[in-house]
């Protein structure tokens, strides 16, 4: 229990030292964030679709190693 509370007080203390010694003003922090967030999701969502094409490609591989394999039944 002691260590939560003082978990909590140090991300209390934290967040003030932060605001308090902030070098910009809170709307360019939300924008640079705004745009720093813009761009995570940009590059997840090329990497995602690089993984849905590779993933496509060795599926289809697959699937015709099944139809030209051997039928040994």
């Amino acid at each position: 229990m002691k260590t939560m509370q003082a978990f909590v007080w140090g991300c209390a203390i934290g967040v003030f030292l932060g605001v308090l010694y902030a070098p910009k003003r809170g709307e360019e922090t939300r924008a640079d964030l705004q745009h720093w967030l813009n761009e995570w999701q940009g590059q997840a969502q090329h990497r995602l679709t690089e993984v849905r094409e590779k993933a496509t490609k060795v599926i289809e591989q697959a699937e015709q190693r099944v139809d030209t394999a051997p039928d040994n039944t």
